[in-house]
């Protein structure tokens, strides 16, 4: 990756201004002679280094991009840049959400020879094993630890215990040192779906999705990737644009749309989706005894089924897990963990729930 530090002193913001979700922080980016250096483009309005999803958005400026492309962070800001190596042409449009890591689980997964076979690498985290109906939203992240490209198409498919990366073309093996960025989404949130296609949505290289919070909704900044649950692959970069009343998801090379293939959707709006629960409602069923903690922590847990308890670190690392049984407090010895702030996530198949705890020894 060629050093771009010093488009942190040129960038221009072409964009809208970020807006918060319950997901994290929207970015509407478009590339510009102010923000391009050779093949990659600088984000302003990220905050930090938490990680982010980009999806090409053609609505933004009428600009296709038949190219891969991933994210890095040049520890100032967050670029999006061409895989190929290609210098980026002003006026291409992306949406970006920078990920919640307080409200939702994002994972870290790094291709190694112990976790790939064949075209795919497999994510074995407890927030996903076992969930066939969890949404997982993937994008490739390009960094110091792990500088290596990716051309192809990939996805997410589950072999029924577990979720992958794939590529889209079969015949390819899944590189060892890719890091991808992965957000798992709970099947009960209302705000991710599957879209499938069908003859009956699929105009030439086009599939137009109808769902009630995306129709007559030209502001939504969503979020896609594909999926293989119809057993189809699409081995073809893709974009979004608005069409008429609805969103839709295209082929960038104008190449026809199979029929059968599915796409992960995400609408990350301003609001937090009604069926998860408010901080008001989280604090209420979960909360940590003492906080702060110096050896020994209680995780109160009220009126929640069977869950997991998951302590994270401040850079996303689980670092205690425990199953408390049903209706069940759970007791975590914290002696050896450094000071410091940290996540605590309860998750079961129905909901999320997440408070803060500070350690102090």
């Amino acid at each position: 990756m060629k050093n771009v530090i010093t488009l942190a002193l040129i960038a221009l913001a072409i964009q809208s201004n970020g807006q918060s979700s319950y997901f994290g922080k929207r970015i509407q980016h478009t590339t510009a002679v102010g923000n391009i250096v050779d093949n990659t483009t600088i984000i302003t309005g990220t905050v930090g280094d938490t990680a982010i999803l980009a999806t090409h958005n053609y609505s933004i400026n009428s600009t296709y991009f038949n190219k891969p492309f991933g994210v890095w962070h040049d520890n100032i800001n967050w670029n999006i840049y061409d895989e190929s190596i290609s210098t980026l042409n002003p006026g291409i449009g992306f949406n970006v959400l920078q990920l919640n890591n307080v409200n939702n689980t994002v994972i870290k997964q790094i291709s190694t020879a112990t976790n790939c076979s064949f075209n795919l690498t497999t994510i074995d985290h407890l927030a996903t094993n076992n969930q066939p109906n969890a949404m997982l939203f993937v994008t490739h992240n390009y960094n110091n630890t792990h500088p290596n490209y990716n051309t192809h198409p990939y996805g997410v498919y589950y072999n029924g215990s577990k979720w992958n990366v794939f590529l889209q073309d079969p015949t390819l093996s899944m590189p060892l040192g890719l890091e991808f960025s992965v957000l798992a989404v709970p099947s009960s949130n209302a705000n991710a779906f599957v879209h499938s296609t069908a003859a009956a949505n699929i105009l030439g290289n086009v599939t137009r999705i109808d769902h009630p919070k995306l129709n007559n909704n030209p502001n939504a900044q969503i979020q896609v990737t594909p999926s293989w649950k119809g057993g189809i692959y699409n081995n073809k970069h893709v974009g979004v644009f608005y069409d008429v009343d609805k969103w839709a998801i295209y082929n960038e090379d104008l190449s026809a749309m199979p029929i059968g293939a599915s796409f992960n959707v995400l609408i990350p709006e301003n609001q937090t989706p009604t069926s998860l629960q408010s901080s008001e409602e989280n604090e209420f069923k979960i909360s940590c005894v003492p906080n702060p903690a110096h050896n020994n922590v209680t995780i109160e847990i009220k009126d929640v089924q069977e869950a997991q308890v998951l302590l994270i670190s401040s850079v996303g690392q689980i670092v205690k897990k425990v199953k408390p049984r049903q209706n069940s407090n759970a007791t975590i010895d914290v002696s050896d963990l450094p000071n410091g702030m940290y996540i605590v996530k309860l998750v079961n198949d129905a909901e999320v729930l997440n408070t803060t705890l500070k350690i102090e020894h």
